[in-house]
């Protein structure tokens, strides 16, 4: 496998988790940001932390035994 595809299939999930930085700064950081910014960040971080949570709930139906997602 060469370095190239093996990042593509990763490709998806670090961009996912890249757009969730600039909102975890600025609600960790009394940056002082206009509500314009503040609104974009955030929703980038929304988009972003969907995509993972997609991601993630994607890869537990894999894993998981069926029995206990039935039980869930």
């Amino acid at each position: 496998m060469t370095r190239k595809r093996h990042w593509g299939r990763w490709a998806g999930l670090v961009a996912a988790a890249i757009l969730t930085v600039p909102g975890l700064y600025l609600r960790f950081h009394d940056v002082g940001a206009t509500p314009l910014v503040e609104s974009i960040a955030f929703g980038m971080a929304i988009i972003g932390g969907a995509f993972l949570l997609a991601w993630a709930a994607e890869a537990a139906q894999m894993e998981v035994p069926q029995a206990l997602a039935i039980a869930a």
